[in-house]
């Protein structure tokens, strides 16, 4: 039999609950002082001293996730529920003590290992707690001046910033300013202290691990106005844009569970590769952890490379907010005109950690394909925090679905551009929202990117407006009839794109519709240059609408894609000089 029985207290509907407060300043005090309410030191504080339940070495430090051991020797089942439930309840208590609106749920199962009970038994058990949300009705005296939805019960509460106004506050949004002593001048929340240590400990230990990556002094953003000026602006754009992304790694549950059957026979195997085993789900944090480090990092890079900044504060500034990094779960912000940086350097160092992580630990080469599928949503620093996570979580599970979990992925959305949907963005199909890409796609068309991401803003913004009128015109059903002289919105935007020559928008025309394939490469000779322009014309005038939406995905890629500092030089006889521009009046 099993040696040993666990127990995880969690949160869950997590983010609904961190919704209660629109100031991203709260939502970060609630995220962090969960953080520390669930360590391993504080649990011990909430158990009886020398009792059978200890908090489970093997789980490492899980925001929101309380997870707790005993043996099983000389137990009966009813008598281990009977010391698992009562262990979830004292934790519970405690936790709803402080958060009374967070949701908890609590598993218990047995096993010899942590990740074998997490994998199986646990898995099968029906949930030993299951607590949804105290909700007050019916409140007859002052409502809560920040979620609206509980009794206020702490009158002229201001602690995130002088000159704020004074609010009264439920327990609930109290508890997500004060980092968790009675002191004023507690910080839960804030992002810098004058003292390190008046931040929260999930906090501190946070920025301990992105400094490894990103340098010792490393300064951290005060709020989303600051993130937003830290990069330079893209052309036509005001410094308040930013990008939010939601990411989560692809077979995370398949591990576990190899890990788990090599565990039940690891008896004959490496003592050293059985421990780490043991700890994978810690290992798996750590992996996360340093992947957003190295994401934060290159955000870093990013930032100095546009803005040719050489003072020492530029270069420890880290345009970056991490919002969550546990698990294999990550919730962070950036300044827009670096976000697909980030993106792509999270989604590779995530892999390349986990598989070395994952190889340590003795696994199978063969199981080694994990990912990271994320969702993206650029949007304005003011636009409401809560609304941002829903959609960047929409996208998660779109760019999930679409690859089927086997790819690292993205789906994206600019709010700026497309609004809260991009539902309508396709011609060939304007109920269906924009496709995933995958991170191979991307560092495919990388360079073609950055090209088009060099092009004046303006002239990609005439053919993106030209797309839309095509897709309107394909779907309202007033399309130029055959014989009809007046110009069809396919026209113009063919004969748009053809005269106006510019070659970073010209590669980014599929030779087909199909997704993967190559970007086009530019003739180097006029000759050639010019029936190459032709050829492209002739397919944005097709009937095919597949690739006019690859064309306006990418372009809407261009947007914010890093551009390069210097633009590279043309080739001979490639440049297309005004000569070489097929005329308005040319038949091609």
């Amino acid at each position: 039999m099993a040696s040993t029985w666990f127990v995880d207290l969690a949160a869950v509907r997590i983010q609904t609950w961190l919704a209660r407060s629109a100031r991203i300043r709260y939502r970060r005090g609630a995220s962090f002082r969960l953080a520390d309410l669930t360590t391993a030191d504080h649990l011990t504080t909430l158990l009886p001293p020398g009792g059978l339940v200890v908090p489970n070495p093997e789980a490492g430090n899980v925001s929101g996730v309380a997870s707790l051991c005993f043996p099983a020797a000389g137990l009966t089942d009813d008598q281990a529920r009977e010391i698992a439930l009562n262990a979830a309840l004292a934790v519970a208590q405690h936790l709803r003590s402080v958060f009374p609106a967070l949701p908890l749920q609590a598993l218990w199962g047995r096993g010899d290992f942590y990740v074998q009970a997490y994998a199986g038994d646990m898995r099968k058990r029906a949930p030993l707690l299951d607590l949804p949300a105290l909700v007050q009705e019916g409140i007859a005296s002052r409502p809560c001046g920040m979620c609206r939805t509980a009794r206020a019960v702490h009158a002229g509460v201001s602690f995130v910033k002088e000159g704020d106004d004074e609010v009264d506050v439920c327990v609930d949004c109290y508890s997500r300013v004060l980092r968790g002593d009675k002191a004023k001048s507690s910080v839960a929340g804030a992002v810098s202290a004058s003292k390190p240590s008046r931040l929260p400990e999930a906090q501190q230990r946070l920025h301990a691990d992105l400094a490894k990556v990103t340098g010792e002094g490393s300064v951290f953003p005060d709020d989303f106005g600051d993130l937003a000026r830290w990069v330079p602006k893209a052309q036509g754009d005001a410094a308040t844009q930013l990008c939010t992304i939601y990411a989560d790694g692809n077979r995370i549950g398949a591990l576990m569970k190899v890990v788990a059957d090599h565990l039940t026979g690891a008896a004959a195997q490496d003592p050293t590769a059985k421990e780490q085993r043991q700890t994978i789900v810690a290992g798996i944090t750590e992996a996360t952890r340093r992947s957003v480090a190295e994401a934060a990092a290159a955000t870093m890079t990013g930032a100095v490379k546009q803005s040719g900044a050489t003072d020492a504060a530029a270069g420890a500034r880290v345009p970056a907010l991490v919002h969550l990094a546990d698990g294999d779960d990550v919730l962070m912000t950036v300044p827009a005109a670096v976000g697909w940086q980030a993106a792509r350097k999270l989604g590779s160092t995530f892999a390349s950690e986990l598989r070395q992580t994952v190889s340590g630990a003795g696994i199978a080469k063969e199981l080694q394909d994990f990912s990271l599928s994320m969702g993206m949503v650029f949007h304005h620093a003011s636009h409401p925090f809560a609304d941002v996570v829903v959609l960047a979580e929409d996208l998660l599970v779109s760019a999930k679905r679409q690859v089927k979990g086997l790819q690292a992925s993205v789906a994206f959305l600019d709010i700026t551009a497309d609004g809260e949907t991009s539902i309508g963005a396709r011609e060939a199909n304007p109920d269906q929202p924009r496709r995933a890409l995958t991170l191979d796609e991307l560092d495919t068309w990388e360079a073609a990117l950055t090209e088009a991401a060099a092009v004046e803003a303006s002239q990609r913004a005439n053919v993106l407006q030209l797309l839309r009128e095509v897709t309107a015109e394909a779907n309202s059903g007033s399309g130029v009839a055959p014989g009809d002289e007046q110009e069809s919105a396919r026209g113009a935007l063919a004969r748009r794109v053809a005269t106006m020559g510019e070659r970073g928008i010209l590669a980014l025309v599929s030779e087909s519709s199909e997704s993967t394939e190559q970007p086009g490469q530019v003739p180097e000779g006029r000759a050639e240059f010019v029936a190459w322009v032709k050829a492209i014309r002739a397919r944005l005038e097709s009937d095919d609408p597949g690739t006019r939406d690859e064309l306006r995905l990418r372009l809407d890629i261009a947007r914010w894609w890093p551009a390069p500092a210097v633009s590279a030089p043309q080739p001979d006889g490639a440049s297309p000089l005004p000569d070489d521009r097929p005329s308005e009046g040319d038949p091609s």
